[in-house]
């Protein structure tokens, strides 16, 4: 998944169109996976992980092969909304596979685990990317990624057990509604909408900063986004840890501060070191939120589901995914590349403050009881 990440605007700069279809190419992605994910959950639930998660491997391997054919925006926009839905069938499933085998109390501990896996792999994405784009140019790069698609996929197949009894996958579940009653899944959608709308800007635009504006190449590039993935995928084992000791809640909003000033500052690093120093920082300070606000969510889909919990915190997700990168093209086209930057920082401390508000004790234990039924 982190290949694609540095090419998109290169591939737009080739293609001689505007600065918005950066943020149109990483929104119809996200996009996607909203209208993907919560059907996904559902069925992941009833009918088990591994078919789910398998069909969406094999989809990605296609979709990475779309790439070379594409030639226009319009065809791109088609092969990322094809991505996109395999990438709703991807990382929610494997997520709640994680929240079925977690241990009560161990929450935080495995997430951290699981997700220093995930961003490690994302982190050798880009950089992996710029070497094979500088040297073998981009049909050899989105081969390599249809490459490592299928690979995943033969390993999920052969290898992979199913995580739940088939009995446990029978058992009706609560519906959308029930779960949308309680606070805390409240406060943790509309904190991960406004943080990954953050981090959609910061990740669809450091590109623009770093390449147009600084003057970076490919391979630079690279380097600062998978310094900042591989940094937090690092310190998640520890945060991880931490956070099944600790305030989960504080955790969070100390995480979520640091990381909107650091993004908040970028556009006044001036050149490649120090850019990669503030790219250290914000993997450092926002490795700390992910595996305490993922135990959140492993301990509400214990109530509700966990395939269906996911989901909907990965539509959030992808949500923000989607809303971060179009306004950012936006402010893009009628201010200044530094706008972008503030409003990524901007809509993170936004987050925050609901996530603070609707989250607190009083209002949680305001929760209705779960129904157990089936019902979407």
């Amino acid at each position: 998944m982190g290949i694609i990440v540095p090419l998109i605007p290169v591939y737009i700069e080739k293609m001689n169109v505007t600065g918005i279809w950066v943020g149109i190419l990483f929104a119809v992605y996200s996009g996607t996976r909203v209208l993907m994910a919560p059907f996904i959950g559902r069925l992941s639930d009833r009918r088990g992980r591994k078919p789910c998660l398998c069909a969406g491997l094999i989809f990605s391997v296609v979709a990475s092969l779309g790439y070379i054919w594409a030639a226009n925006g319009w065809q791109l926009v088609l092969v990322r909304i094809f991505h996109g839905a395999a990438g709703g069938m991807v990382y929610p499933i494997a997520m709640s596979y994680i929240g079925d085998l977690s241990p009560e109390g161990k929450e935080g501990t495995w997430m951290g685990y699981f997700s220093a896996v995930v961003f490690t792999a994302f982190g050798i994405g880009p950089l992996l990317s710029g070497v094979l784009t500088e040297n073998f140019g981009m049909t050899v790069t989105f081969a390599s990624m249809s490459g490592v698609g299928l690979l995943s996929f033969l390993i999920a197949l052969v290898w992979l057990p199913e995580s739940q009894p088939k009995q446990a996958a029978k058992k009706a579940r609560a519906s959308f509604r029930a779960m949308a009653s309680s606070k805390m899944i409240q406060g943790l959608f509309v904190y991960r909408l406004t943080l990954e709308g953050g981090w959609g800007a910061y990740i669809g635009f450091l590109s623009v900063l770093a390449g147009v504006v600084l003057g970076m190449s490919p391979t630079e590039i690279g380097v600062l986004i998978t310094a900042n993935v591989l940094i937090s995928s690092f310190a998640m084992i520890p945060f991880g840890k931490v956070s099944d000791r600790v305030n989960k809640k504080g955790m969070i909003i100390v995480s979520g501060v640091l990381t909107a000033a650091s993004l908040t500052v970028m556009p006044f690093s001036g050149g490649f070191w120090p850019l990669l120093a503030l790219n250290i920082f914000a993997g450092i300070v926002g490795a700390a939120e992910f595996p305490a606000s993922s135990a959140l969510t492993i301990t509400e889909g214990r109530r509700f589901g966990m395939g269906s919990t996911v989901a909907v915190m990965t539509m959030s997700t992808s949500a923000g995914m989607v809303v971060g990168p179009l306004l950012g093209g936006v402010i893009l086209e009628v201010a200044n590349i530094n706008s972008v930057f503030y409003f990524a920082g901007g809509i993170m401390v936004l987050g925050l403050a609901l996530f603070t508000w609707l989250s607190q004790p009083a209002r949680v234990r305001q929760d209705v009881p779960v129904q157990n039924v089936s019902k979407m």
